[in-house]
């Protein structure tokens, strides 16, 4: 919201694809750092395949498969050659396979930081590389290897990118040959070895921008990166309480690699093994949620507790032998993917308490994001409730309270921690103008709709909010959109209410003769506050006995003081009133430049919303979105102002704008498209108040973009009623719901000149925007066209 001049009339609809994320997903490492030497590794595992999928398994992670100069296979050579120490490439197809029909795909490790060569050249440099096959594939020489890699390169190579591996030359992967033949070899393990994902070896060496490129090319079912940094130590040797810059760091590469790829969860493991050694208060972040990568990017956490690396015999950064069980109860019942490692699985004994565990996660769907709700956090404790489902304790501390419900009965328990089960049930004129609307944009592809402020208002349009729990406004009354909401609910559309909670308007004056005493309006005393409660420093209402503003001003009206958990409390219970008693679904938070983002974090952990989105708009960056987005939680999403900017402007004969120096989307969605929420307009940039508008004779291009690409596309109310592209829209929403185009979907830019932009998404519709018809060709024969219109064209693969 950035003006009080606001369109009675504005509101949005949203075609919402939500992602379905894996439930109970379980990463298993099948070998340790001594499985080589044991002779036909492959084989053994075979023999594991029944057992592992019983015990929940949905992923092993296998070694490096490739010929190699170490027996553990990090040191790799010939990449085509998948004759190594573990076995040949018959065992190898064979164990996948195995997996395979029990259910559980097969992960490699792929090694390609560096590589060992097969001879020396005339300098007696070892630096000629043989890719394993007859013909030249991968038959690499000293120039792609990185320049400033002097014991081996001969300068004419790219420099290093990433971290310096000096056991063996590093490869320069700037090098168009070494992408190329390295994305083949991945697909080539795909195809004919049946690798469903990667798990990419020492990403520091590179960067990241290479894992997204070589993700892209090869399109894993999962993968995960493995960027491995110290945590931060304090004088006394003990991990800082405070392990923000870590994750952060992971957070970044996560963003930088393109959003998708998942990272090894070093931060949780870290905190994790020194909290279980009576300092359980660890386990609690000072925003109060997860303090690993989990508690700010759960679905792109793996979260382990040792690995060949850590434990096994290397024993690099070990977990406490004793207090391993109690690692698993954290990992194995909280947010993020968590992985078994093979010696703790077979070789210590564990295998049946860490199945009870995973039995306990599946059989109540935790999921990489699911919510945790953290009940206490002591030296010798600590509980928590995961999506109010089950409640897992670790700790010596026997006596845990009132903490766990009488509802709640003991799934299992062990040395220092329990788990427990709850099987638990939930309840589930504009107005009137938008319920006869229902079947219409139902039949159009709709999922979502956001709906205006649903509050008494000083402004006609919601913007400027009082009574909150009085919901006649301007659009009706709480019968009316109590009705409007179940007659989208039963038309498959799920309702979003627009949240105006920074600021708020008073009731009437206090003694001082300041607008600073609010009703809530209920008979009893929710939400009646007073001054105490506005910031501190909105100095025009407060009193100065509330906490400073956290983020920036709104002058108009009394900004609210998020820090109070009064107003959390009150606040979060008025939103889950709008969830049980109108039915609404989700949120759209207005003007969260205005709070912390950890606000809104809280919120929607206390409100557990199907689908959110902030309006963060200030001239921002997508770093700058995503910044947000990981600070509010991770699972939140942000209107990508971004792309409307970038987009608006390209369309105006200027589409070389549509990629970015790494050759994919300039905006949020090249980076965080599960978070991205895409648009063309809204009630600010355009209706009757025109502040940011996208120029009025592309706004098709502007669908024809946001409708087939990744991100949440939302469709502005003016042009799908008023303007008449109701119907060119809805070919766009058919063609993005016949093909299955997802948040998360890749795009290959194929052009992206001054008048001519060319995108495949999915590898199963292409999309052309700009005047210039001649497209070469880039469109494939076996495309046909699914829809056109003035300057774009829509082509989809021929079944």
């Amino acid at each position: 919201m950035n003006s009080l001049k606001i369109s009675t009339l504005c509101f949005l609809l949203s075609i919402i694809s939500i992602p379905n994320f894996t439930v109970s997903q379980i990463l298993f490492q099948g070998f340790n750092w001594e499985s080589a030497k044991k002779g036909g590794w492959y084989n053994i595992l075979e023999q594991s395949a029944a057992e592992l999928a019983s015990s929940g398994i949905t992923h092993v992670w296998l070694p490096p498969p490739s010929q190699a100069i170490s027996d553990e296979g990090y040191m790799p050579g010939r990449l085509y050659d998948l004759t190594s120490k573990y076995g040949n490439q018959d065992g190898l197809k064979a164990l996948v396979k195995a997996y395979q029909d029990n259910g559980i795909k097969s992960v490699a490790d792929i090694v390609i930081n560096h590589r060992c060569a097969e001879k020396q050249d005339e300098r007696g440099i070892w630096c000629i590389f043989e890719g394993g096959t007859p013909d030249d594939r991968l038959d690499w020489g000293p120039s792609l290897i990185c320049s400033d890699d002097t014991k081996y390169s001969d300068g004419k190579g790219n420099p290093d990118t990433g971290a310096d591996f000096g056991g063996a030359p590093d490869i320069d992967h700037k090098n168009t040959r070494v992408q190329s033949e390295l994305s083949d070899w991945m697909n080539w393990l795909k195809t004919e070895i049946g690798f469903s994902g990667w798990r990419f070896d020492f990403v520091r060496g590179y960067a990241p921008e290479f894992t997204k490129l070589y993700v892209a090319n090869t399109k894993p079912s999962f993968s995960v990166g493995e960027y491995w940094n110290s945590i931060a130590y304090g004088s006394d040797g003990k991990p800082e309480y405070n392990q923000d810059n870590h994750r952060n760091e992971l957070a970044g590469w996560i963003g930088n690699a393109g959003g998708e790829v998942t990272a090894f969860d070093f931060t949780t493991k870290g905190i994790l093994q020194a909290a279980v050694q009576g300092e359980l208060w660890r386990l609690k972040d000072s925003n109060g949620g997860p303090p690993g990568l989990i508690g700010i990017s759960p679905r792109n956490s793996v979260t382990f507790i040792d690995n060949h690396d850590t434990g096994s015999t290397q024993k690099l950064w070990p977990f406490p032998s004793d207090k391993v069980m109690q690692g698993y109860a954290y990992t194995l019942t909280h947010p993020g993917i968590p992985s078994i490692f093979y010696d703790h699985f077979f070789d210590w004994g564990l295998k049946g308490e860490i199945s009870k565990l995973t039995a306990i996660r599946s059989r109540n769907g935790i999921k990489p994001d699911s919510a945790v709700r953290i009940l206490a956090a002591d030296a010798d404790l600590y509980v928590a409730s995961i999506d109010d489902k089950i409640i897992t304790k670790i700790g010596p501390r026997f006596d845990v309270g009132n903490l766990v419900p009488p509802t709640f009965k003991i799934a299992t328990s062990g040395k220092d921690y329990s788990g427990f089960n709850w099987e638990s049930a939930r309840k589930g004129g504009w107005y009137n103008i938008l319920e006869q609307s229902a079947a219409e944009l139902a039949s159009s592809g709709i999922t979502h709709v956001w709906l205006p402020p649903p509050s008494q208002s000083v402004s006609d349009e919601g913007y400027m909010p009082g009574r909150l729990y009085d919901l006649t406004s301007k659009y009706g009354n709480q019968d009316e959109l109590k009705a409007l909401v179940k007659a989208y609910h039963d038309k498959g559309i799920q309702s979003i209410a627009d949240i105006v909670i920074n600021h708020r308007c008073a009731e009437k004056q206090d003694e001082r003769g300041k607008w600073c005493i609010f009703e809530g309006g209920t008979p009893d005393d929710r939400l009646d506050w007073g001054p105490s409660l506005i910031c501190s420093d909105d100095t025009d209402y407060s009193d100065g006995k509330g906490n400073p503003d956290t983020g920036a001003p709104f002058v108009p009206a009394p900004d609210i003081d998020h820090k109070n958990t009064r107003v959390q409390s009150e606040l979060s219970d008025w939103m889950n009133w709008l969830k049980t008693e109108i039915g609404f679904s989700g949120w759209r938070f207005d003007f969260v430049m205005g709070y912390a983002p950890e606000f809104t974090k809280l919120y929607v952990a206390n409100t557990k919303p199907s689908f959110s989105v902030g309006e963060y708009w200030n001239s921002t960056t997508r770093d700058e979105l995503a910044g947000w987005i990981g600070n509010a939680g991770g699972e939140v999403t942000a209107f990508d102002f971004t792309t409307k900017g970038i987009l608006q402007a390209a369309v105006q004969g200027e589409l070389w704008r549509l990629k970015d120096s790494n050759g994919g989307p300039p905006g949020l969605i090249g980076i965080l498209p599960r978070n991205s929420v895409t648009f063309i307009d809204n009630h600010d940039t355009g209706s009757t108040q025109k502040k940011w508008e996208f120029p009025s004779d592309k706004v098709m291009q502007g669908y024809a973009y946001t409708l087939t690409h990744p991100g949440v596309p939302s469709i502005f109310y003016d042009h799908f009623f008023d303007w008449g592209l109701k119907e060119e829209i809805s070919k766009l929403t058919a063609i993005r719901s016949r093909n299955g185009i997802k948040p998360d979907s890749a795009v290959r830019i194929l052009a992206a000149d001054a008048d001519l932009y060319v995108a495949s998404i999915d590898d199963k519709i292409i999309t052309k925007i700009g005047p210039r018809f001649d497209v070469g060709n880039l469109v494939p024969s076996t495309f046909k066209i699914a829809t056109s219109g003035k300057d774009y064209c829509v082509w989809e693969k021929s079944a």
